[in-house]
């Protein structure tokens, strides 16, 4: 079953926190099982994600997120979340509560571009 309610007109949406693209991989345990996501946006609050086999929407489990950190270095950060929606080849987690990991590199992401 899906769930788009929110999804399925994004101008209706309201953000507290601005989205921002990435490329970026998640690993996700389930049961003896890791699946491997591709993230493709994120806010300190949630991240999209693509997936030809999304979760059911209401799972709550831990997502390993490897984000780059101010060296560009691969660090795996564990966000407890939930999943809020899903499509056919996506769906939309919304995180716990704030990870420092995370916040540091999207401020890096939104920081101007130093020449």
């Amino acid at each position: 079953m899906q769930h788009d309610s929110a999804s399925s007109n994004p101008s209706l949406v309201v953000r507290r926190h601005p989205r921002y693209p990435v490329e970026l991989a998640v690993v996700c345990a389930v049961g003896e099982l890791r699946r491997v996501y591709r993230v493709v946006n994120m806010s300190r609050e949630g991240a999209r994600i693509e997936a030809h086999a999304p979760l059911t929407c209401g799972a709550h489990l831990h997502f390993f997120f490897i984000v780059p950190d101010a060296s560009y270095r691969g660090v795996m950060v564990d966000v407890a979340a939930s999943v809020t929606w899903t499509k056919a080849d996506a769906m939309g987690l919304h995180f716990d509560a704030p990870s420092r990991e995370i916040d540091e590199y999207l401020e890096r992401l939104a920081a101007p571009p130093t020449h």
